[in-house]
């Protein structure tokens, strides 16, 4: 299930001063099927506006896959409470924990002499341009001091997306960490990040 926010195109109004309109959308990424939504009035909303949507949902034995905003404590809590995983993307703006994360990482997987092998390799060809993307997991990740408060938290990983600029002959390289409390074969999250970004891309 992927949780994903969505600004209506047209929806703002200049001259009554109307802001535009904003959607929190519960999707069954892997059928594309809308579970449920949550009209908000700004973006800062949505996360209020999220734990709404989650408690009028069925989410038991589900994945549920968020963006940035989605990234709150309280939110995960309520998800693996309800027996559900969750499975969160986390950025620079989150401190020491990412700094950490990053450092792992690149010592581990991504870095001279890392020996790590991707649970996924993959390549996506679309909007023009073909994008190569890896997946590690690293159990050792789940322990670093900076994360051991996260709830239940059992898989990090670091997912490499590798891409040509405007088709021109220029590359560049961008990598982005993921949380989940989900301990099982980390390819079936890999999996779902995929659909998560599937879902992004038709949307926005």
């Amino acid at each position: 299930m992927a949780i994903d926010g969505k600004t209506r195109r047209g929806s703002f109004d200049r001259g009554r001063e109307q802001s535009p309109l904003h959607w929190v959308n519960a999707w069954a990424s892997e059928r594309c099927l809308v579970l449920g939504q949550r009209c908000v009035d700004s973006k800062s909303s949505k996360i209020t506006a999220i734990p709404e949507l989650l408690d009028s949902l069925v989410l038991g034995n589900t994945r549920v896959t968020l963006d940035t905003m989605g990234c709150q404590e309280d939110i995960v809590q309520r998800i693996v409470d309800r027996d559900a995983d969750s499975l969160l993307v986390r950025k620079a703006t989150h401190g020491n924990d990412y700094a950490d994360m990053r450092s792992h990482f690149e010592r581990h997987c991504f870095g001279q002499g890392a020996t790590a092998q991707p649970v996924l390799d993959a390549f996506d060809e679309g909007h023009g341009r073909l994008v190569r993307r890896r997946v590690f997991a690293d159990p050792l990740a789940a322990s670093l001091e900076t994360l051991k408060d996260g709830p239940r938290l059992k898989t990090v990983l670091a997912v490499e997306a590798i891409r040509n600029v405007n088709g021109s002959d220029k590359v560049e390289a961008e990598i982005r960490d993921f949380l989940s409390s989900f301990a099982g074969d980390p390819s079936i999250l890999a999996q779902a990040i995929r659909r998560h970004w599937s879902i992004e891309n038709n949307l926005h």
